[in-house]
């Protein structure tokens, strides 16, 4: 009975895969104005645990609308990410990922890639869709992403 082949449920299990996990790759998919560029930018603040009323830390330019309909822009403060190819858009609700882009987190001693990929359902239309698609498909040809370990929508 002492002998019998781990179940992966238990703490040894865990501390063996350590290694296995200490690169996790997250695809993060949904359709346009879903918040999927938003979900990666809350990822940066509370990886380094902000607090609500800190400044807060974007990789990906954002635009809000205030309490009063005004327009508030957000520029890239994330040194790193300031070269990612990022297209922007004059109105709030617009397509805004246009490339497939990787941000990394790292968080007690593991690193999450987060990939931020464009929406589905692009408000220019099913063309820009297509283009997209056609895009994104040669790129994966070309970096050979065969490591994704999660899918988010």
């Amino acid at each position: 009975m002492g002998n019998e082949p781990s179940t992966g449920n238990d703490k040894d299990s865990l501390l063996e895969r350590k290694d296995e996990l200490s690169t996790l790759n997250v695809l993060v998919m949904g359709r346009s104005g879903a918040g999927k560029s938003t979900f990666i930018n809350i990822c940066f603040n509370l990886a380094r645990n902000l607090e609500f009323t800190d400044k807060r830390l974007f990789g990906i330019p954002a635009k809000f609308l205030d309490g009063n309909g005004e327009l508030i822009n957000f520029d890239c403060n994330i040194p790193e990410y300031e070269q990612n190819i990022v297209e922007v858009v004059k109105e709030v609700g617009s397509s805004y990922t246009q490339f497939v882009s990787s941000y990394k987190i790292k968080i007690n001693g593991s690193t999450i890639n987060l990939i931020d990929t464009p929406g589905f359902g692009d408000t220019r239309g099913p063309a820009q869709d297509k283009k997209k698609c056609q895009a994104d498909h040669r790129r994966g040809q070309q970096k050979n992403s065969d490591s994704r370990h999660s899918l988010g929508t």
